[in-house]
């Protein structure tokens, strides 16, 4: 009898702690002080929650296998990915200037930036890649330290629209929140 109990305990912990690790998404009503309850997003991963506001008329791909949720613009030429890195080793700024190459073959880094996000400061690079007939993809690319690893911001978008769409980069960053699980005592 008692070892069956130990089985069961074992099983139920092991079913808990793969849980944690799978991602969920829920749309929701965010709280701004300025403009009230606003359609946003709420991203369940393991016992942190992550909101945010999805730039307006965008629209929202999850791919949560992946730990990403793609935003693609109206125009469907620019896309916005929040990427949420799950892992015990943190990927500060310059961790993720050495994976550069790697997640965006191809790609120069033509410029640096602060990226402040959930009230963390993280690091941001501007990168270029070569298009079709002469023309070229510019790359913004941010992360910052969340509790239990890292958010990636990564916004794509064609070189004569990447100044219009800053605005959208930096409105879906100051909403990006964190609200981490505080255990009972």
């Amino acid at each position: 009898m008692k070892v069956l109990a130990q089985i069961l305990l074992l099983a139920s912990l092991s079913a808990t702690l793969l849980a944690k690790d799978v991602q969920k998404m829920f749309a929701t009503r965010v709280e701004i002080p300025e403009r009230g309850e606003v359609p946003g997003y709420l991203c369940v991963l393991g016992t942190n929650k992550y909101s945010f506001i999805a730039p307006t008329g965008w629209k929202p791909e999850a791919r949560l296998d992946r730990g990403e949720v793609v935003f693609i613009s109206p125009e469907l030429d620019a896309s916005l990915t929040l990427k949420l890195q799950d892992g015990t080793e943190a990927l500060d700024s310059e961790k993720a200037r050495e994976l550069l190459p790697q997640r965006f073959t191809n790609a120069t880094v033509v410029g640096r930036f602060n990226c402040y996000a959930a009230n963390q400061m993280g690091g941001g690079y501007f990168l270029e890649l070569k298009a079709a007939e002469k023309g070229k993809v510019k790359i913004r690319y941010g992360v910052v330290a969340v509790p239990g690893g890292a958010a990636e911001f990564i916004l794509r978008a064609p070189a004569t629209r990447m100044p219009d769409l800053n605005l959208v980069y930096g409105r879906f960053l100051a909403s990006f929140r964190v609200d981490v699980h505080q255990p009972r005592n």
